[in-house]
Parts: structure tokens; sequence; C-alpha cells
């Protein structure tokens, strides 16, 4: 079967994963030959979208059209989502109490409002922590609190570090045992000029999540979309992750016919942040179908950003090693011989200890030099047969060179 293209960046595999993630498509599902299908179910679990695909099948009717065999994987996987939602969600609420008993109001971030607010079942959002906004002046109050109820520091020193030199946009994640770890923030990202989004704004804007007493706030749906658009154009340089794509492409569906377009792209330009809001935008609209109106596209477009969401697509299309090697070997802030290092490393593991998709792109380099001195013993074995696989060695250059291109993009923001 010849799938649809979202773009001409994109492969067979991965267009055909966006046909099937897009509302405005139908694949014929009697056409996937054995192979497609084993490819699909592959690039679903890279995403963490296999309980997505499994939805949207199942919205479709269609699951009677697919092999028995991916049906069943799939709705595993759905499974897996779906408790993992209830451990997280309880986790969440007694991670507020706690907040709100200390007198900490916190701002739920991303995945931690998203995925119940947004998505049609929060089983559907993956999720590898949970963010919080608290007031600046209350941080440490925030982490009292939670240190209250079993959650710890991984090193206290880290966090004095943080508070002393904020170089970092969070302090050190609260950790504790069978949980979600909790990443505190006192701002949204970006955190340094030209970016200048002011924070008592932000928290003026926000509104309780629902009418209980002591409840969470949520950003406003203007404020979350340029926190979302400035996440992925930053800390994901758009391509490494089709969880963020979704994020932006629900938000759409929830919020794009009542939100304020005008706050929306006035505030995009003037607080530095208009390439990263139509980019985000135009990816969600080109790859999954996204409704966007045209009138912010016409206004927040830039000729440059065109050939950069075509790199962010084909970045989509990578296998997760590569997108690791890729983002390794361009480290800005990493020694050249570290760089190398690790992304040999990041294509010699095993697939398995590679994660099912990059969650930051100034993290993932540190991940594949400590995995890679964890199985020393057999790695120059793994890059003796990596040096004989002109491919990779290809496609890790290749992505490389995308990987520079957003990197220089975001940076000259």
């Amino acid at each position: 079967m010849t799938s649809p293209s979202a773009s001409a960046g994109v492969s067979d595999t991965t267009a055909l994963l966006l046909a099937v993630l897009r509302d405005d498509t139908d694949p014929n599902f009697l056409l996937l030959s054995h192979h497609e299908w084993r490819d699909l179910l592959e690039a679903a679990r890279n995403h963490r979208v296999a309980p997505l695909v499994w939805h949207r099948i199942a919205e479709r009717s269609a699951l009677g059209q697919i092999p028995e065999s991916a049906g069943t994987s799939l709705h595993r996987h759905y499974l897996a989502g779906w408790l993992g939602a209830q451990s997280w969600q309880k986790q969440l609420e007694q991670a507020l109490a706690a907040l709100h008993e200390g007198g900490v109001p916190a701002i739920l971030l991303k995945g931690a409002y998203l995925a119940r607010h947004a998505y049609p079942d929060a089983a559907l959002r993956p999720m590898g922590d949970i963010d919080l906004l608290l007031p600046a002046s209350r941080m440490r109050d925030g982490r009292d609190a939670l240190e209250r109820v079993g959650y710890t520091l991984r090193d206290p020193e880290e966090w004095r570090a943080w508070e002393m030199h904020r170089e970092h946009r969070h302090p050190p994640p609260l950790a504790r045992e069978g949980c979600l770890s909790i990443e505190l923030h006192d701002v949204i990202e970006p955190t340094h000029q030209p970016f200048s989004l002011p924070l008592h704004d932000v928290w003026s804007r926000a509104a309780p999540v629902d009418s209980q007493p002591g409840s969470a706030l949520a950003l406003s749906p203007e404020d979350l979309l340029l926190h979302l658009a400035t996440h992925m154009g930053r800390s994901h340089l758009l391509g490494s992750s089709l969880v963020r794509v979704c994020d932006v492409a629900f938000w759409s569906v929830q919020f794009g016919a009542t939100a304020d377009w005008d706050a929306v792209m006035n505030r995009a330009r003037q607080f530095g942040m208009r390439r990263f809001v139509y980019t985000a935008l135009e990816l969600a609209r080109r790859s999954l179908g996204a409704s966007i109106p045209e009138e912010p596209r016409r206004v927040l477009h830039s000729a440059e950003d065109d050939a950069v969401i075509e790199h962010a697509l084909a970045l989509l299309a990578e296998h997760r090693t590569i997108m690791s090697g890729s983002l390794s070997l361009t480290r800005p802030d990493r020694w050249a011989p570290l760089r190398f290092a690790a992304a040999a490393r990041a294509l010699t593991l095993p697939t398995s200890a590679i994660p099912s998709v990059v969650t930051d792109a100034d993290e993932v380099g540190d991940l594949s030099m400590e995995v890679g001195r964890q199985t020393r013993g057999t790695g120059w074995k793994r890059l003796l047969r990596l040096l004989k696989n002109r491919g990779e060695v290809h496609s890790l250059l290749r992505g490389a060179s995308r990987v520079r291109e957003l990197r220089a993009w975001a940076d000259d923001a």
C-alpha cells in the first residue's frame, strides 16, 4: 500500500503513521502488508503514540480490519497507558493536596494539564514526569511540602546550586519510589532574552482547573499555546518528538475555535516567540491536519521557517538511535571528542537502552555516555559493526546536519 504523504520529507512509514493519527484521512487497513504493519507498530511504539493509534482505529470502527496480533499489541499499549494514567493522576492529586496544605499555588504545565483537559482520554498522552509552575518566592516552600509526603532530592546540593545561579529553567526533580518525578518551575520556557513574557501577567490570566477550593490552576489557552510552542522549539528542536506535535494538535481541537488569536499573535511577536508559535502550528497542521486559522499563519509566517519545518518532519521519521546520536553529536556545550563518543555509543547501544522518544535535546548525550559506560565491555565490537554499516553512519550525519540547522534556528530567535 502506498501511504498518503504529509510531506515530501517523511518516509512512507511516517506518512502512514501520520495518516492513522489524522482525523481527515481514512487509511484502508485491509490493504496494509505484513511489513507495513510491522513498521507502523514499531514507529508508534518509538513515538509513544501506540495508545493513540489504537484509539484512532477504534474511532473509525476499524478494529475488525486489522490483524489480530496488531490489535492485541496496540490494545496492550492502551491498557498500559490507562493504568499509568490512573497512577499518575492519583499521584498528582496527592502532590497538589500537599502544596495546598502548605499554601503554595500551582499551575499545571504540559501533559499534567493536557492529558485530562485536551486529549479525549488521559491514557493517550504519555507522561515522563509531572511539571508544575510555582511562584518564584515559593519554590522552597513547594519543595518542603512535597518532601513531607515522601518526595526526595537526589542531591540537595544541586538544589542549592540552582538557587544560587538559576542557570537552568527548573531545579533538580523530586522523586518518590513508584511515582513519576515532579519538576517544579518558577518560569515558563524560555527564560532569557529576547523572551520576556511577564510572569505576573501569566499568573493573572491563569484560572482554576475546576471549582474545588484549592484546586490547581491552568494557563490561559493562549499562554498554554505559547508555552507548548516554545518548549517544542527550544527543548525538543521541533523534530524530536511526535508527542509534542500531538499536544499542539489537541490544543487546536480543544481551544482553537474559542482562543483569542489576536492575543496569541500579539504576544508571540512582542515577546520573541513568533517563530516558535508559527512552526508549532504549521507542523501540527501539515503532519496531523490540525485546524489552524489562516490569519495567524499569515501574520506569523516567515519564509525561513518553512525549511525548518521540513527538517523537523524528516527527523520525525528517523529511528530513535539515529535521533539520539544526532542530538549527541551536535551538543554545543560538549568538547568535540565527547560529542563523537556519545554519538557512537548511542548508535551502538542495544535499542532497548535508548529512550522510546527523546525527552530533552540537552540531556540525551549524557544518557548515551552513562549507558555506554555501563556496557563498555561490548561497545568496541558494536562500534566495529557500526563502521561497516555505511547506511547508519550516513543517516547519523544527515540527522546531525538537520539538528544543527534546528539548533541554529532556535538559538537565533
